[in-house]
């Protein structure tokens, strides 16, 4: 019998994380409340950084729908659009529409329409199923959160969740 092609790209996941904690931490003004735009597997993997960046006293909120949480333009926010493809319709709503008010913007994405956008932007792998780039996805917006003083030294974090997660799949990072 076959292994599961899915299995084999849940088992690249604590390889992503590790490759993560590799990057380079993005500069970016330091910000008190963080939005992060994402659906189905890139909302998931903000939540995962947003959970990781708990300790901060900062607000990181994920938004999952079109356009944004109504505080956000108020807030002057950061918005980080998570899209794996660069195309999600809802994320790229709230990207366009924090552009359009002036807030600072962040983004990760494989490419599409995001790639062609001059915004600060983390650059993941591309040809995945978006909800097997969960490590990369997950690299990348704490990456981000890291840079804005949100989260605090995410490569040993990403490090130590690669070691973490290879253990719990039965190998290692």
């Amino acid at each position: 019998m076959s292994r599961d092609p899915m299995l084999d790209l849940v088992l690249q996941v604590p390889d992503q994380l590790a490759r993560g904690a590799e990057w380079e931490t993005p500069e970016m003004a330091p910000n008190d409340h963080v939005v992060v735009l994402g659906m189905g597997g890139s909302a998931m993997a903000a939540r995962a950084a947003a959970a990781a960046a708990a300790a901060s006293p900062a607000v990181v909120h994920v938004h999952q729908s079109y356009g944004l949480p109504s505080w956000t333009v108020a807030r002057r926010a950061l918005v980080i659009a998570v899209s794996y493809s660069g195309n999600t319709e809802e994320t790229l709503s709230g990207l366009h529409l924090a552009m359009e008010n002036g807030l600072a913007v962040a983004a990760v994405s494989s490419g599409g329409a995001v790639a062609e956008l001059d915004i600060p932007r983390v650059d993941i792998p591309g040809g995945l199923p978006p909800r097997a780039a969960l490590g990369w996805q997950t690299a990348a917006v704490l990456r981000l959160l890291e840079g804005t003083g949100v989260a605090q030294d995410a490569t040993a974090s990403l490090a130590e969740a690669a070691e973490v997660v290879g253990s719990s799949l039965g190998g290692g990072a």
